[in-house]
């Protein structure tokens, strides 16, 4: 089995929101999963 990671560069605001959001939606049907509060991500 092979798996792949692409890292990319965050250059842009955009970019930023991406990775910032990515966990929320990948862990959104997650019951277990307990949200870090966004300001303390974005700090």
């Amino acid at each position: 089995m092979s798996d792949n990671i692409e890292v990319t560069l965050v250059e842009t605001e955009s970019d930023k929101k991406k990775f910032i959001d990515f966990p929320y939606d990948f862990y959104k049907n997650n019951e277990y999963w307990v949200e870090p509060l966004r300001f303390d991500v974005k700090s």
